[in-house]
């Protein structure tokens, strides 16, 4: 009894390395009762917060912001000798590191919406997993592919443990303030929405449109899609399917196959919406950061193997599909 009142609480008498926060759009939810794992020790259970309206607002609303500073950033750094070569790695790597920061913080207790905006929306749609299995299946050669996939693999469980372990040098708890919740999560979404309307009457009324802001604006437009499905699938699935979160998992696959859906009209044949639909929508669906997340909290149980078979499946998986697709076109 005291277990499931500690479950329905959003904590837990197992004692593991990582604490799993509410909302924290990793998704993992696991039974607290050890008789049901034949006496393993595993994370806590996940309370997940109500799909409500300022829930999904939220989400949609962080998740523009997310997409456009992916966009940006790969484009700020095309020409970068190490950045350019990779568009996905840096914001994979620092997403991911935003997420251990606020895992690690005191924002799991005192800002339960801002949480939900931050780690759902903006570092889920920051990172995508989606980008880099289609770069590693359409490496120039073997040696790049096998690069992008270790480095893939391995930086972004780097960046989550070391926004972690950074998060401990913040002070103290913090008790629930919500105007400050509410006034965060607001700033965001009012940010994002007028930078849609600034993009938006630039597009109408300034005559050559450039498209670097044109991509801007219809990836981000299209991001909250991918989002909310992805955080409606995690919210449902990742509590019915114990231990493995097979919400995430899902989210992942069917932006892979988005992704190579649009492979062919969008890198091949230079068809813009394609293009914009497979960075906003599948770079949103997918995710890194929920993925390393998941993968180090499964790694803090005992039975290990289940953090390496979801690790190493879902991005045996996301190659298999985009490789075949790459290599038919």
């Amino acid at each position: 009894m005291e277990a499931a009142q500690a479950a329905r609480a959003g904590t837990s008498d197992v004692n593991v390395e990582m604490t799993v926060p509410e909302g924290s759009g990793s998704v993992i939810a696991l039974a607290s009762d050890p008789s049901q794992t034949g006496g393993e020790p595993i994370p806590p259970a996940i309370v997940y917060p109500a799909v409500t309206l300022a829930n999904l607002v939220a989400v949609c609303g962080f998740s523009i912001l997310g997409v456009a500073s992916r966009v940006l950033f790969g484009i700020l750094t095309e020409e970068q000798h190490f950045f350019g070569a990779d568009a996905y790695f840096a914001p994979n790597f620092i997403g991911t590191f935003i997420l251990g920061l606020v895992v690690g913080s005191p924002l799991k207790s005192g800002l339960p919406h801002t949480q939900t905006a931050i780690n759902v929306g903006f570092c889920g749609s920051l990172t995508t997993f989606s980008s880099w299995m289609v770069a590693t299946a359409a490496a120039k050669d073997v040696n790049t592919g096998i690069v992008q996939f270790i480095s893939g693999m391995c930086f972004p469980m780097i960046a989550f443990v070391i926004g972690r372990d950074a998060a401990g040098l913040l002070p103290g708890t913090m008790g629930h303030l919500p105007r400050l919740d509410v006034a965060i999560v607001a700033s965001g979404v009012t940010l994002a929405a007028c930078m849609i309307a600034a993009l938006g009457v630039w597009r109408t009324a300034v005559i050559g449109f450039d498209t670097t802001a044109e991509a801007v604006l219809f990836t981000s437009i299209l991001g909250p899609v991918g989002a909310t499905v992805r955080y409606l699938l995690s919210l449902r699935l990742n509590t019915r399917f114990k231990p493995i979160p097979v919400g995430t998992f899902t989210a992942n696959v069917l932006a892979f196959i988005l992704v190579s859906a649009l492979y062919r009209c969008g890198a091949k044949e230079k068809v813009a919406w394609c293009n914009y639909a497979s960075v906003g929508i599948g770079g949103a669906l997918s995710t890194v950061s929920s993925w390393a997340f998941d993968t180090l909290t499964l790694l803090a149980g005992t039975q290990k193997w289940r953090a390496y078979a979801y690790a190493l499946g879902t991005a045996a998986v996301g190659c298999a599909i985009t490789s075949i697709t790459v290599k038919l076109v």
